[in-house]
C-alpha cells in the first residue's frame, strides 16, 4: 500500500454539498487552519469555535456570487493551468480525514503532477476518483470494501500527485499575491499536502481579476507540518472537544461573535480576578513584554494582571487620539499648501488631491493621498 493509501480516510465529496457539510464537523478542514493560526483575514479563531461546538451557524458561502462564481470557474481554471504549466491535472474534491491525525480533514480542489510517469495514469486516475466520489453519497449503497477498494485504486495511481489548490480572486484581492499566494491560501495548502500524504509540496492556483492566471508551488517542511499538526490538535482538542473558548482578537469577526454568544445583559456587577490566564498570542497583541507563567507550565499561555490589560486599552486610545491629532494636521497643511489646486506632486510621484464636497450651501475639500503605482 502507497504511503497516499495509509494516509487519509474518504468521507465524501464536495458535489453532496450537504452531506460533504455534515461530514467537515468531524474536524479542522484545510480553510479553517488558517483561522486557528491567526492568519485568516475573514474569521477569528473564536468565531470558528462558536461555530464548531454549533453555538453560532456556518457562514453560507453559497449565496455569495463570487463564491457562486468561483465554484462555476473551477474546471477552467484547473484546465488553463495544466495548459500554461504542461503538467497534468485532474480534478478531485473528495473530503479526506487524516489517518495518523482524525482532527486534519481537507478537499483538494484537484492533483497535480510533473512526473510523466504519474501523469500517463491521469484517465485512470481520474476514472478511480469518479468513481469514489459516487460511493461517497449520503444515498450510497457501496459496501466499506468496495470503498476500500477504490482508495487503494486514487492511492495507486495517485502516487507522485500532490494537491492543486483553485483560488478565483477579484482585483481586490489580487494586490496580496504580489508576492505569491497570501499566508492564509499557503497554510491550507500545506495541511492538504499534510493529509494527502503524497509528495511534501501543494500548489495554489489562482484567476486574478478574471484575467491573470498566478500559481506557485508551495513546499511543506517539518516546522510547518509539526505547526500545524501542534495548534491544531490544541484547538480541536482543547478549545472544541473540552469546549474552552480561545481568546478573542482584535477582529471584527471576534466582536461580532461576541455579540451572539453574550445574549442578554446582568446589571449586577461582576467582580474581576486580579490576574487571569491568556494565550501568548493574546498577552504579545497587547504589547505585552512581561507576563507569568501558568501553573500547569503550559507554553501557550500567560498569566496577566488585570491592570495590565487596562494599560494597554488606555495606552491604546491615547494612541488613537494622538494619531487622529496628527493627521488631521497633516491635512489641514495639505490643504493649506495646495492652496486652489485639485492635485498636488511630490516628487516621488505621490499625489496629494483636494476633491470639493458640496453639502447644501456648504462646500468643503477631502483631502486624500494616491501611491505612484496606483
Amino acid at each position: 500500500m502507497t504511503m497516499a493509501a495509509s494516509s487519509w480516510i474518504p468521507l465524501a465529496t464536495s458535489d453532496d454539498r450537504e452531506h460533504w457539510l455534515a461530514k467537515r464537523k468531524l474536524g479542522l478542514g484545510a480553510s479553517d487552519i488558517a483561522s486557528v493560526l491567526h492568519l485568516s483575514p475573514w474569521r477569528s479563531a473564536l468565531e470558528l469555535w462558536a461555530q464548531k461546538t454549533e453555538r453560532v451557524p456556518e457562514d453560507d458561502l453559497e449565496g455569495i456570487e463570487a463564491v457562486w462564481w468561483g465554484h462555476q470557474l473551477e474546471a477552467a481554471i484547473i484546465g488553463g493551468y495544466a495548459k500554461r504549466t504542461e503538467r497534468a491535472a485532474v480534478p478531485f474534491g473528495v473530503l479526506l480525514q487524516s489517518a495518523r491525525w482524525p482532527w486534519l480533514l481537507a478537499t483538494p480542489d484537484a492533483l497535480t503532477t510533473d512526473d510523466p510517469r504519474a501523469a500517463r495514469e491521469a484517465e485512470v486516475l481520474l476514472g478511480s476518483v469518479l468513481r469514489l466520489a459516487d460511493t461517497l453519497r449520503e444515498d450510497s449503497s457501496a459496501s466499506p470494501e468496495h470503498i476500500d477498494d477504490l482508495v487503494r485504486q486514487v492511492a495507486e495511481y495517485g502516487d507522485g500527485w500532490w494537491p492543486l489548490q483553485v483560488k478565483n480572486s477579484g482585483d481586490r484581492s489580487a494586490a496580496a499575491w504580489a508576492d505569491g499566494p497570501p499566508p492564509y491560501y499557503a497554510v491550507q495548502a500545506r495541511q492538504e499536502s499534510l493529509v494527502w500524504g503524497g509528495p511534501p509540496k501543494a500548489t495554489v492556483c489562482a484567476l486574478l481579476g478574471g484575467q491573470q492566471l498566478a500559481w506557485a508551488d508551495i513546499d511543506v517542511d517539518d516546522f510547518e507540518r509539526r505547526r500545524i499538526v501542534k495548534v491544531g490538535r490544541r484547538f480541536w482538542e482543547h478549545h472544541v472537544g473540552e469546549d474552552v473558548a480561545p481568546d478573542p482578537d482584535e477582529t471584527d469577526g471576534a466582536r461580532r461573535t461576541l455579540n451572539q454568544i453574550t445574549v442578554g445583559f446582568d446589571d449586577d456587577a461582576l467582580l474581576l480576578p486580579s490576574s487571569v490566564e491568556v494565550d501568548l498570542a493574546t498577552a504579545e497583541g497587547l504589547g505585552l513584554t512581561q507576563w507569568e507563567g501558568t501553573e500547569d507550565d503550559n507554553p501557550f499561555r500567560a498569566r496577566i494582571d488585570i491592570d495590565q490589560i487596562d494599560q494597554a486599552w488606555i495606552e491604546a486610545r491615547e494612541q488613537e487620539r494622538e494619531g487622529k491629532r496628527r493627521s488631521k494636521l497633516a491635512s489641514n497643511l495639505v490643504m493649506s499648501l495646495l492652496g486652489q489646486a485639485t492635485t498636488g506632486v511630490l516628487p516621488d510621484g505621490t499625489q496629494w488631491r483636494s476633491t470639493p464636497v458640496v453639502r447644501g450651501r456648504t462646500t468643503t475639500r477631502r483631502i486624500t493621498r494616491k501611491e505612484p503605482q496606483e
